[in-house]
């Protein structure tokens, strides 16, 4: 039996999630932002169980600080140490109709995503905010829009060549995602912030005020090309390929006492993790300590696969081309 690929997993997924959206909306009963992610992890989990792990906190354990989930991705080397990537990730659905995401209206939550925490308590709480630093902070955005419903509320108005005339707001030869409806999309915390500041405070950012800032969160898994640190049997590890998505599309540490390389760039590539990451890739539980350090509602590790040449997968450029 051939091995399952995390890459048309992941697009997979990013097509149930349009679809479940789009049931839930048309039965009246939109499912909210934990519901979804449920519903992914157990699809994806039960698919590559040698490779992801889990750990969910319960409501006694859990951080009142950050993140809803955080996201390692790990490279096992046999000559060399291993290295980790690590997101702080918070999810957003969109409303089909507004194609608003109504809870991005405040900017706290951003601000809770990224920074660290200012005049620490105690070195327990100065470690947590040293860890934000080495982490990207990312938006993981759930979509589906009802294009009649969105036409009447008037939030598709003509932008660039995109109409309410179109079948899809997507129906363009050279869109990355044409076959891939965008499910699951993801920007850079950092630049959803400063669009925030930007609203006035009773308006709520809309998809238009994102969708170049997007990329489709398939990218993570999904390769084409050549790389650089690709192997012999052409293959690339997944941590220096999340690196480099996050480096395409313009997001790095700012921690100072990260080096740059020639190109001006911090790395968000580690060789230790916290150790609770460990843990939970070794399926041990953690002490109650270990649980706070999370700052997250759960944790999710990808670790010691490959990313395969995919010479069909497209979506490595932003979602959406700026119109001229």
């Amino acid at each position: 039996m051939a091995k399952p690929s995390l890459c048309k997993d992941f697009l997979r997924a990013s097509w149930w999630t349009w679809h479940f959206m789009k049931h839930g909306y048309n039965l009246r009963l939109l499912p909210g932002e934990e519901t979804i992610t449920d519903n992914l992890l157990i699809y994806l989990v039960h698919r590559h169980q040698k490779q992801l792990r889990i750990y969910r906190l319960n409501k006694s354990e859990e951080s009142e600080y950050g993140a809803d989930w955080e996201w390692w991705f790990h490279t096992r080397r046999t000559k060399e140490a291993d290295v980790w990537v690590g997101m702080r990730v918070q999810a957003k659905k969109l409303n089909p109709c507004t194609l608003r995401y109504e809870s991005l209206g405040k900017g706290e939550q951003a601000d809770n995503l990224i920074e660290q925490v200012h005049e620490p308590l105690d070195k327990f709480i100065r470690d947590i905010a040293e860890k934000k630093k080495f982490m990207a902070p990312i938006y993981v955005f759930y979509n589906y829009w009802c294009l009649e419903a969105a036409c009447q509320e008037k939030t598709l108005q003509k932008h660039g060549e995109q109409t309410c005339s179109d079948n899809t707001v997507f129906d363009h030869a050279d869109h990355p995602c044409k076959k891939h409806p965008p499910g699951c999309t993801m920007a850079d915390a950092r630049k959803v912030r400063e669009l925030i500041r930007g609203k006035k405070p009773s308006h709520a950012l809309n998809f238009w005020n994102l969708h170049q800032e997007m990329f489709c969160w398939a990218d993570l898994v999904c390769c084409k090309g050549e790389r650089n640190h690709m192997s012999g049997n052409g293959t690339v590890g997944i941590a220096e390929h999340v690196e480099e998505v996050l480096r395409s599309h313009g997001i790095e540490t700012r921690h100072r006492d990260r080096g740059r390389n020639n190109d001006g760039y911090r790395s968000f590539l580690i060789e230790s993790p916290p150790t609770y990451v460990q843990k939970i890739l070794q399926g041990e539980e953690l002490s109650e300590r270990e649980a706070l350090e999370v700052d997250a509602g759960f944790v999710w590790v990808i670790s010691g696969d490959d990313v395969q040449q995919d010479a069909a997968y497209c979506c490595l450029d932003s979602l959406y081309k700026p119109t001229v």
